[in-house]
């Protein structure tokens, strides 16, 4: 009686444990910038430009950025960024319009072998940290996305499968001030402001 005590006593505190370990290591990323924030320092050397908007009426992109900051991508680990070790093969994409971080999004860096993707390593970070969705009878086959609106932000999870057999996957976060303007400026829209901008 006293061993079938025991045994139970162990396979709840290996339970516990276990669910700790798995929520600690999927927890939500601090990317240590918000929404709407400026272009900070520590990004400078990491920055690219928006090919779709430079090659509008041949303008040069640092034209575009010394007119208007136009569309300036800044890519780097999602380890590094996040100060941990399970988002291997995770990279992470600030998109600055005008100066201000208008979206992130965290990509799967797949090959033809898949690995990040076949771990589901965003997949059970997206369910963990914004809500579970239905991905069918086999996980490994989801491809589509699924969406979250909160408090004026939007996350999107993205899963598509590729003619060259390997998958796109990413985790898209925005909210109302950005989404529509981004969507605008990456189309190559010249045009497009920010929300309180000087006329």
């Amino acid at each position: 009686m006293m061993k079938i005590f025991m045994f139970k006593i162990k396979f709840i505190f290996f339970v516990l444990i276990s669910m700790f370990a798995i929520s600690s290591a999927m927890a939500k990323c601090d990317f240590g910038i918000k929404l709407g924030d400026k272009f900070p320092e520590r990004f400078e050397g990491y920055a690219g430009f928006s090919t779709k908007v430079a090659e509008q009426d041949n303008v040069l992109p640092e034209d575009i950025n010394l007119q208007n900051g136009g569309i300036v991508f800044v890519y780097l680990e999602a380890n590094e960024i996040c100060n941990t070790s399970t988002l291997k093969d995770i990279d992470i994409e600030f998109t600055f319009l005008y100066g201000e971080l208008a979206s992130i999004k965290m990509i799967a860096i797949n090959d033809e072998k898949n690995i990040p993707t076949k771990k589901l390593t965003l997949m059970k970070y997206a369910k963990l940290n914004y809500g579970d969705f239905d991905t069918g009878f086999d996980e490994q086959t989801y491809n589509n996305f699924h969406h979250w609106r909160k408090n004026k932000s939007l996350v999107i999870y993205s899963r598509t499968y590729k003619e060259d057999h390997t998958w796109d996957e990413e985790i898209y976060i925005t909210n109302d001030k950005y989404e529509e303007i981004l969507n605008m400026a990456l189309s190559g829209e010249q045009t497009v402001r920010v929300e309180g901008e000087n006329e």
